[in-house]
Order: structure tokens, then sequence, then C-alpha cells
């Protein structure tokens, strides 16, 4: 006498997704760039900011040595000019259609979309902020084979992982000028 199997009952059985939500492990906090004010009056083509960087020295225990460390303040300025940043996405009306509740998807397409977009130019800004406007996200130390994806990278400052996701399409360079993109 047989007996039932799974194969038996293959097409009546249900696949569960126990979560309500699909979990974001994408890097959300950028607390620096946050914190930074932000001029949403600018004008004209360049902006010129000066900053003091440095206390003028003179102090010490004694009058004499404090005269003899006496220095000036230290200023820079800089000089900020426009740039460009696009952050595109591309979703079809099919894909908002069947994914617009939670009883169709575990996402909703077009919000996920557009937040997914916002983190990511958010993110391309907070490490500009300290990279300047080459685009470079990183140093490689080694690369593994290129004999085609996946290709396996080495970087020479491991906490630059935060700056590349799934899917980042990076340039190579031997200087930090801003390379054309290659994927």
């Amino acid at each position: 006498m047989a007996s039932t199997s799974i194969a038996n009952i293959s097409n009546i059985l249900k696949t569960l997704w126990p979560q309500d939500r699909v979990f974001n492990e994408v890097y959300l906090d950028h607390p620096f760039l946050m914190r930074l004010p932000k001029a949403t009056n600018f004008t004209g083509d360049s902006l010129y900011l000066a900053v003091r960087y440095g206390d003028g020295q003179g102090r010490s225990v004694s009058f004499s040595a404090a005269q003899a460390a006496a220095s000036a303040p230290k200023y820079a300025r800089f000089n900020l000019t426009r740039s460009k940043n696009y952050q595109v996405y591309q979703i079809d009306g099919e894909a908002i259609e069947a994914a617009r509740s939670d009883e169709g998807a575990l996402v909703r397409t077009l919000d996920d979309e557009i937040r997914g977009s916002l983190n990511n130019i958010t993110k391309d800004l907070a490490v500009n902020v300290f990279r300047g406007r080459s685009g470079n996200i990183g140093a490689i130390s080694s690369a593994g084979p290129s004999a085609g994806p996946p290709a396996t990278i080495t970087l020479s400052n491991p906490a630059d992982v935060n700056r590349i996701t799934a899917n980042t399409t990076t340039a190579t360079a031997t200087t930090t000028t801003r390379p054309q993109p290659v994927r």
C-alpha cells in the first residue's frame, strides 16, 4: 500500500511568509550629514565661506614662554560651487498596482522605490561631505580575478564598506578625478 508523501500533495501545500514586512538592511543613518546646517537660499554660481580652524597661541604658565609662543589665529576659505547629482528609479504601472497594498505584497513598491532613492542619494551626499566631488567611495588594496562578476575586492580601509551596497556601479581610477561609471 502506497503512503501519501510530499510529492503527492505538493499542489496543495502553501508557501508561508511569516513576516509582514521586508527587513531593510541598508545603512540608513547619516548622523553627521543630518546635523549639518543646510543653506536653502544659494543663488549665483559660487559662494565663499571663511572658517577659523586654529586659535592664536600664546599661552603658558610662564609669561616669557607665553610671549615666545604667541601666534596669529588660522583662517581658511572655501569656494563652494554648484554641482549636479542625479538619482533616478524606474517602475512600471503594473508593478505599482500589484504591490500597492499589504495584502498583495510585503513591500509597497512605489513607496519603497522612493525611500530607497532618497536614501541612496543621501548616502552619496554623506560620503561626499568627507570625500569631495570626486565620487571616490573607497580604495582597493587588492582584487580577485576579473574574469567576470562577481569580483572580490579588499578595501584599503574596511570602514569604507558602508559606502558600497549590492548593485553599486563603480569605476576604477588611479586618481581622485571623477571617472565615467562602468557596469
